[in-house]
């Protein structure tokens, strides 16, 4: 069988078929080429770009380096100078900030949870530090206002301001 011999570009995809394959828009792919962080492997005269198959696996980095939260920048200086030892000190370096994220996250459920809490448990809580409130005086379990069941909880039982509600 004779082969005819073909163009380096008739071998690789065109801006719009890598952009299907990879999931992407061809406008992404664009400003990826315009901030050097994956340019084309073939560029013609007449501005064609042809991608080749083997750049899928480095749009892939690329898409999980952005998912963990790296800047295009960051990924751009890594693919510079990428080696398998400098992807496990990323990784492990992401995979602490991840924790860290995780822990504050945590903390934070923590303080949402514990502001959930029962009125009447926090009073036990309150009712020892503050004597002025007392359990005859204890402010309503659905206030209308913070200021509002400050004053009925010390017996005000009319508001002077109309703007307290």
């Amino acid at each position: 069988m004779i082969y005819e011999k073909k163009q380096p570009w008739e071998y690789l995809l065109t801006t719009g078929e890598f952009a299907r394959l990879a999931g992407t828009t061809k406008h992404t792919l664009f400003h990826y080429d315009k901030i050097g962080l994956l340019s084309p492997e073939w560029k013609l005269p007449n501005q064609y770009r042809y991608y080749s198959v083997s750049q899928l696996e480095i749009f892939d980095v690329i898409c999980i380096l952005k998912e963990i939260g790296m800047s295009l920048e960051e990924i751009k200086s890594y693919l510079d100078k990428r080696t398998p030892e400098l992807f496990l000190e990323l990784l492990k370096k992401e995979t602490s900030a991840i924790e860290e994220k995780i822990k504050h996250l945590k903390h934070m459920e923590h303080q949402l949870k514990r502001e959930k809490m029962p009125l009447n448990i926090r009073w036990s809580r309150i009712s020892g530090r503050f004597p002025l409130f007392t359990k005859s005086r204890a402010i309503s379990s659905q206030p209308k206002s913070t200021i509002s069941s400050v004053l009925m909880a010390l017996g005000e039982s009319s508001i002077s301001n109309p703007w307290i509600i």
